[in-house]
């Protein structure tokens, strides 16, 4: 198994896949897997992600092959590897039924396609404070957060993802975690399976303590001056959307 931990602030982009790695998640996940990390206690950006968004999700990948996933981080969109020795746990989600050998081939491609695409620094500075036309308004053409790429190529093989009105638009990794059209997995710390994490739910066991020093900066400088409540009203209709579904299903 490859013990490279996550590092969010690594230099070089990677470009291609150097070489298999031998993990449970490797023979777990499938091609076009959408990869969730929870965010730990300490992190100072992930945790701000994870309270704007009242949801334990800070990143998001898609999985392609070997081990790797295909990520927007601070240094563009590259491979990463992260997912096999993160400490905070990341979560699988699969599209509901499973997706066909076409629609997986095309997912990855259309991922690969943007690899060394930039990061786009205005939506994940300005998605608190704008509506979602204001970000699109601002958003550079192929740059893209986590959660945007992951939309984007699931929409270019005819997918809505998050089951939003853009299908290839996406706030946060919240949205994922919430989606309707996505069977979740589970919960994987370092790889191997955590007992008693739940989807879409804050885990003190797994992520530890939430960060004090965000939830001040986001009580002062976010939810005063924020145009967010139409996220939090999309979020609270596909929770009770979500629940609705889990209580049909036999």
């Amino acid at each position: 198994m490859n013990n490279r931990a996550w590092n969010p602030f690594r230099k070089e982009c990677i470009s291609k896949i150097p070489d298999r790695i031998d993990s449970p998640l490797t023979k777990l996940c499938e091609p076009g897997d959408i990869v969730l990390y929870r965010a730990l206690g300490y992190q100072i950006l992930g945790g701000l992600i994870s309270d704007i968004t009242s949801s334990p999700y800070s990143h998001c990948e898609v999985y392609a092959k070997d081990g790797w996933t295909i990520e927007a981080g601070i240094n563009g969109v590259s491979f990463s590897d992260g997912m096999h020795g993160y400490k905070g746990g990341v979560d699988i989600f699969r599209w509901k039924g499973g997706l066909t050998e076409k629609q997986r081939q095309g997912i990855v491609e259309a991922a690969e396609k943007e690899i060394e695409d930039p990061y786009q620094y205005t939506l994940l500075l300005f998605f608190p404070y704008f509506s979602r036309k204001a970000l699109v308004r601002r958003a550079a053409v192929h740059s893209f957060i986590c959660s945007e790429l992951a939309a984007y190529v699931y929409a270019k093989n005819g997918l809505n993802s998050c089951g939003n009105k853009q299908p290839d638009t996406a706030d946060a990794p919240a949205d994922f975690g919430l989606s309707r059209n996505l069977d979740w997995l589970g919960c994987y710390v370092e790889a191997r399976k955590a007992g008693g994490a739940k989807r879409n739910v804050w885990s003190d066991q797994i992520q530890g303590k939430p960060n004090l020093f965000d939830k001040i900066v986001v009580a002062l400088l976010v939810d005063p001056f924020s145009k967010k409540t139409t996220y939090y009203e999309k979020k609270a209709e596909a929770r009770k959307a979500l629940s609705e579904y889990r209580a049909k299903r036999p």
